[in-house]
């Protein structure tokens, strides 16, 4: 396998024998840890030598495993100079029903999971408007996407409170799976308890710096200021890097690999470190969103002080550890030196709305 212009992906690379070519991926950025090159169509994470990068990331899974044969579709010549046009139908007939037995096989397995992700979506988006962060604890069975927003809350207060002790066990299990380090770990056990006790402004104030500090010494290397944004050589509190790169950067598998990535990446990116004006409508819309905007919390504006509160904080900082934990191995995977990435992106590129 040579990592050259129209090569193919190893087959191992793709669930059964679809393969397909590589596109190039224009991503740069001008610090040292944010430089990409490329990825396929499916969202998998491929190094230059077309080796797939799959250690610690894997793309979505969909419930349906493709069974196109296009090897043995596309190998026959239908027209030959030397053979009948009859002959030449014959082989074109056995090709049609290949395909016909192919498609039959993954036509409705596809169609069955594209309804489901979009499902899925559509109800984490009613889950968003009903005032929660859609999560793996959340009893998405109990609902759809056409219930009124009022009746979901009512649903989702009663599940996380009647059920705590399975929904905390499970936040646990997501969280220490992942490879954040040990203090991070610990943070996210104490914001369960004090959750369970009750302390629900200690569970917001307590993991929005731990967020904070697990991307510094990861995606940023260790540094302080954002490296190539508009927001470059400023504070990266507000991760404006991490965020643009999650949205415009990073192949899509790197955040879509976690449960309802696309409304979750939407609500960081426009709500979660966005920053809070001084004009009391535009502090009254924060007010009103039950999920914790970090620039309100940090700074006294908003005060998040209910279970609600709390629980779309736990939910969020689960994500959070987990988005960036992936974007940390893809980066390590293609880290190139501040010259490289300079060279390529000189001037940065734009950047969300953040608080220093």
């Amino acid at each position: 396998m040579t990592d050259q212009p129209g090569g193919l992906v190893p087959p191992g690379a793709l669930p059964g024998p679809l393969r397909i070519r590589p596109r190039a991926l224009a991503l740069a950025g001008s610090g040292a840890r944010l430089r990409f090159e490329r990825c396929n169509p499916y969202g998998l994470l491929v190094e230059s030598g077309l080796q797939p990068y799959l250690r610690t990331m894997q793309p979505p899974k969909p419930p349906f495993v493709p069974t196109l044969d296009l090897d043995a579709i596309t190998s026959f010549k239908p027209f030959k100079l030397d053979t009948t046009l009859i002959d030449s139908l014959v082989e074109i007939g056995r090709a049609v029903v290949q395909l016909q037995a192919n498609f039959a096989k993954i036509g409705r397995p596809l169609l069955e999971g594209f309804a489901k992700t979009f499902e899925n979506a559509a109800k984490a988006d009613a889950v968003q408007a009903a005032g929660w962060i859609p999560h793996p604890t959340t009893p998405m069975a109990r609902f759809d996407k056409d219930t009124p927003p009022d009746e979901i809350g009512a649903i989702l207060a009663a599940h996380y409170r009647d059920n705590w002790p399975e929904v905390r066990a499970a936040m646990s299990r997501s969280v220490q799976s992942t490879a954040i380090d040990a203090e991070a770990k610990a943070t996210f056990e104490e914001a369960l308890a004090a959750h369970e006790a009750g302390f629900y402004r200690s569970v917001v104030r307590v993991l929005f710096p731990e967020i904070e500090r697990i991307a510094r010494e990861t995606v940023y290397g260790g540094s302080r200021k954002e490296s190539w944004g508009r927001k470059k050589g400023k504070n990266n509190a507000g991760l404006s890097d991490l965020r643009e790169a999650l949205m415009k950067k990073l192949p899509a598998g790197v955040a879509l690999g976690t449960p309802f990535a696309l409304t979750l990446v939407q609500k960081l990116s426009e709500h979660l470190y966005s920053y809070v004006p001084e004009d009391p409508a535009q502090l009254a819309a924060f007010e009103r969103d039950p999920v914790p905007n970090r620039h309100a919390s940090q700074h006294g504006y908003v005060t998040y002080s209910s279970a609600q509160h709390s629980i779309n904080m736990l939910a969020m900082a689960d994500f959070m550890f987990n988005v960036i934990m992936r974007a940390n191995a893809y980066i390590d995977a293609h880290a190139k030196s501040p010259e490289e990435a300079q060279q390529a992106d000189p001037d940065g590129g734009p950047d969300a709305t953040t608080d220093a």
